[in-house]
């Protein structure tokens, strides 16, 4: 006899749950820093402050160009 195949629910039992779709969304990109380099800038945070402002820099260059 078949078996009767259940219906797969996605997004959860309230209607319109789940991840909602985002315009731009992130990717992740690996990122190996030594140590020094951390403690230097005074932790994990400040590194990502830091890596996030660099790369803003850059594109506001790109765009004066």
């Amino acid at each position: 006899m078949a078996q009767k195949v259940k219906k797969e629910i996605k997004g959860g039992v309230r209607k319109g749950a789940g991840r909602k779709p985002v315009a731009d969304p992130k990717v992740m990109v690996p990122l190996y820093i030594e140590t020094s380099i951390i403690s230097a800038l005074g932790g994990l945070e400040e590194v990502r402050s830091a890596c996030y402002s660099f790369i803003r820099s850059k594109i506001d260059n790109k765009k004066q160009n």
